[in-house]
Order: C-alpha cells, then sequence, then structure tokens
C-alpha cells in the first residue's frame, strides 16, 4: 500500500477511535453513547488490520462488536432508564488528561524505539498468554467482571 494512503487511513481512523470514544463518554443518551462506542471498537479494529494484525482485529470485530455490544444493547432495553444527573467538569478533564499522557507517551516512543517489532504467529502468541502471562490475562478477567457486578449493583442500588 502507498505510504501516504496508509498514513492517512491511520489519522483518519485515529480520528474516528477518538471521535467515537469521546461522545460515548460524553452523550446523555445511553443508546447514542452505545453508537459511539460502536465507532470507536469499529475504528479500533480498522487500526489493527491496518497495521497488520489481521488476527487482533478479526476478534476485535468479532468479540467486541458482535458480542460484547449485542449484550449492552440488550441490557440496556432491561435496564429502567434512570435518572439524568449533571456531568460536571471531571467528565471533560479526565479524557483531555490521558489524551496529553498518550500523545506524550507517543512522542517519546517514537522518538526513541525501544525494541524491534517482529512478525509473531497465532500459536505463539496464544502460548505466550496462556503461559507467561497467565495470570495477568486472568486478572483482567476478573477485573472486568467485578466492574459488570459493580455496575448492576450500583444500578440496583436506588431500587431497594
Amino acid at each position: 500500500m502507498l505510504a501516504w494512503l496508509s498514513d492517512f487511513l491511520l489519522l483518519f481512523l485515529a480520528f474516528f477511535a477518538l471521535l467515537g470514544g469521546a461522545l460515548a463518554v460524553t452523550l446523555k443518551n445511553l443508546f447514542k453513547s452505545l453508537l459511539s462506542f460502536v465507532i470507536f471498537l469499529l475504528a479500533l479494529a480498522g487500526i489493527f488490520l491496518l497495521l497488520e494484525a489481521k488476527v487482533i482485529g478479526l476478534i476485535q470485530i468479532l468479540v467486541y462488536v458482535g458480542g460484547i455490544v449485542t449484550l449492552m444493547v440488550f441490557a440496556l432495553m432491561l435496564v429502567p432508564q434512570l435518572e439524568e444527573e449533571n456531568r460536571s467538569w471531571i467528565y471533560f478533564l479526565l479524557p483531555l488528561a490521558f489524551l496529553i499522557l498518550f500523545l506524550s507517551l507517543y512522542r517519546s516512543a517514537v522518538l526513541t524505539p525501544i525494541f524491534r517489532v517482529e512478525r509473531v504467529s497465532f500459536t505463539t502468541l496464544s502460548r505466550v498468554l496462556l503461559s507467561d502471562f497467565m495470570l495477568p490475562f486472568e486478572l483482567v478477567g476478573v477485573i472486568i467482571l467485578v466492574s459488570f457486578v459493580s455496575a448492576y449493583a450500583i444500578s440496583r442500588k436506588g431500587k431497594s
């Protein structure tokens, strides 16, 4: 692929990833926020595919866009709508702080590359994930589970 076209597509997808993520956090309507989250996930999958990480990009589309978002839509339909609360300035300040942190880390990583990237097969990646990094892999799953249970408990607190 041409270098300028690859750069343009990367910037295009990065713009939509940032836009979808920002709208997912700031929109008051939960369904529109979920649709913005889908835009973010699809742009992220496009970035993975553009960087030739085809397996991760396809998993991103199949698992997250296909499965997790469908689950969120069903949860959104089944949970009664909560009262609107005022959004404070912290919702805008935190993403801005993370953006500044990301850009500074990106700048330092681009200017001083730490390691050389090699092509790794899916078999090698799965062996490493399920052997050397098994504990962090499982901890991420537990953290996600705890966050879903906590969100459920917080949403049910007002009903009892």
